[in-house]
Parts: structure tokens; sequence; C-alpha cells
């Protein structure tokens, strides 16, 4: 079968009911519609978005088998793009694409109702909130405190991610926005190997100044036109991008991943006071008790994984807001029945 009578099955309306209907085992399930997504861990994110305003109205599937392989996902959605429709959604990352769709009129992301995406970098970015997370972190908190200010830190790595995504848009402009040098560009963000957690259990934001060194580097050489950066601030700005909100739209990979080790070393530190208090304060059985308690907390309520997965829509939050905007445009969208 060719790419395009693959593409001609899995986005026409009659085969997408009739697999509905067989899958399910009931004749009404020919009337939803199916939501192709990059990878199967992607499901959770658009279920959430699309069934709080169109609830029980689409199935969720991948449109590839390659399990884990989000890029080959994405690659084989976009084949399928134009031929998105009321009853065939397509769900993605938007990468850098959202950006640079606003200056590219041809751009599938700007004429297509029936495509939605992130508004952000990836799902990472659509979970990972400043002001949730530091309330989140917050309460990682038992008989001992942190003095972790987690929006603080965010708020300063955003103004330098700001300047350094204004730039790489720069870059790639010079390339027809080819997305070249992305891991590169990616890495500039990785400073998961300091000590951010200092003994006093406070972040030390000094760290953040890594990432402007790493992104001078990677700028030195690429001869960026002034005329470009200005032109990329002035888009930006029509985005609502601003110095603050700037870490939602790089790698979302990377910024999870930076997130996770700075929750690591909070929440390490501060088991280990927690112990330390035990051992201090209780004698004989009491001591292993206390530990097995403590230890059952740690694992049960602050694991930043279950934060993640059980993070609902909010409509305070702009990127949540943008996603649940361009669901209700498709509800509008919908026959009545």
């Amino acid at each position: 079968m060719s790419n395009s009578q693959f593409g001609d099955y899995f986005t026409n309306p009659n085969f997408v009911g009739g697999y509905n209907a067989i899958k399910e085992g009931k004749k009404e399930a020919f009337k939803k519609g199916m939501v192709y997504v990059e990878d199967d861990s992607d499901i959770s994110l658009w279920k959430k978005f699309i069934n709080q305003i169109l609830p029980n109205k689409y199935n969720f599937t991948t449109a590839t088998s390659s399990k884990g392989n989000k890029a080959e996902g994405k690659r084989v959605l976009e084949k399928m793009y134009p031929k998105a429709n009321i009853k065939v959604l397509f769900a993605v990352d938007a990468d850098y694409d959202f950006l640079t769709s606003n200056l590219d009129i041809s751009h599938a992301f700007r004429d297509n109702p029936f495509i939605l995406h992130t508004y952000s970098f990836s799902k990472e970015s659509v979970m990972l909130e400043k002001t949730q997370l530091d309330n989140f972190i917050q309460k990682c908190q038992h008989t001992q405190s942190h003095n972790a200010d987690l929006e603080k830190f965010l708020v300063l790595f955003s103004e330098v991610a700001f300047d350094g995504l204004i730039k790489y848009l720069a870059f790639i402009k010079q390339h027809n926005f080819q997305i070249i040098e992305y891991n590169e560009f990616h890495q500039c963000f990785n400073i998961k190997s300091k000590i951010i957690v200092t003994d006093d259990l406070s972040l030390d934001n000094s760290v953040i100044h890594e990432v402007v060194v790493n992104l001078s580097h990677f700028f030195s050489q690429k001869n960026l036109a002034e005329a470009d950066i200005q032109q990329m601030k002035v888009l930006f700005d029509s985005l609502n991008i601003t110095r603050e909100n700037a870490y939602r739209f790089i790698s979302g990979h990377e910024i999870y991943d930076l997130i996770e080790e700075i929750h690591e070393q909070v929440t390490k530190k501060l088991y280990d006071k927690e112990i330390n208090s035990i051992k201090q304060n209780c004698t004989g059985k009491a001591i292993q008790e206390r530990i097995k308690q403590v230890k059952r907390i740690f694992e049960q309520s602050f694991k930043l994984a279950t934060f993640c997965n059980t993070y609902v829509p909010n409509e305070q939050d702009e990127i949540h807001q943008r996603i649940l905007e361009q669901v209700q445009k498709i509800k509008d969208l919908q026959p009545i029945n």
C-alpha cells in the first residue's frame, strides 16, 4: 500500500466510523471520530483537553507502530495533514512549528482547524507551568522544610531562554526555517549536572549563568542579522511569548529533565534531613517504623510524574486556554445531529 493509499484509508470518515464500531462492538460508535497522536504516551494529555469539550466524540490512537519514536510518528502525521477532517483530527507537539507557521503562509497550522497542537514546544511544556510547579514543590515537605523557590528560578531561566530563542529563530530564518543544529541549541540549556540545590535547601540561581555562556558560544559564529532579531521580537510580542514564559517554547524534554533534577535534589536532601531527625529524636523500633512511614510518603506523595499525570486543563493557563479554544472551534464545526 502506498503512503497516499495509507493516508486515504486512515482519514476516510467511513473507514474510521467502521473501525470504531467494530472495536467497541457498538453500532452507535460509527459516529465517533479518531484523533491521531505521535506516540502512545501522548494519548492521556490529548484525551484531557479534547474530552473536556467533546466528551466521547473521538477515540485516540497512533498512526505508526514505532513505539517511543515520536519524530517518526509526527512525520507520518504530517503527510496526512491535508486529509484532516471533522472526523479525523491530528494532535501533535508544536515543536518550533507554532513559531515558524506564523512566518509561513503555506504552513498547515495556519488554515487547518483539524490539526491540534500544543501552542508551546511539547506536551511537557503544556504540563510544566511555573506557578503550579512551585505549588507542587512547596507541598513536597513533611516535618522538615526547604527554601526552594522554583518559580523564581524558572523566571530567571526563562529570561535567558527568551534571548536565546529569539536568536535561534533568527538563525534558522537564514536557512529558510529548516530546523538545523537544534540538538546543539537544546544542549545549551542542559545544566542537569550542576548542584542546583544548596545545603540550606534553596536554589542556586547562579547556575543559570552556565546557559548564558553556552548560548554565547553557540551563537558566536552565526553572524545574525539585527533586522531578523528585531523581526522575531515583533513575532514573539504578537504571540505573547514573554521573558516569563519563554521556557515553555524551548525543548520540553530539556525543561522536564531540569525540573526533575531539581526535584530529585530537593527531595533527596529533605529525605536525609527527615532520617537524621528521626534518628536523633526516636529510639528502638520506633526508628525503623518512622523511616518506613517517611519513605512511603516521599514515594507516594512527592513524585513529579504523579503531578504531571494528574495535571488537568486549567483555563487560567495561557497555553491551556489556546488549546481549549482550538478544541472549541472544532466543536462549533460539528454537524447538528
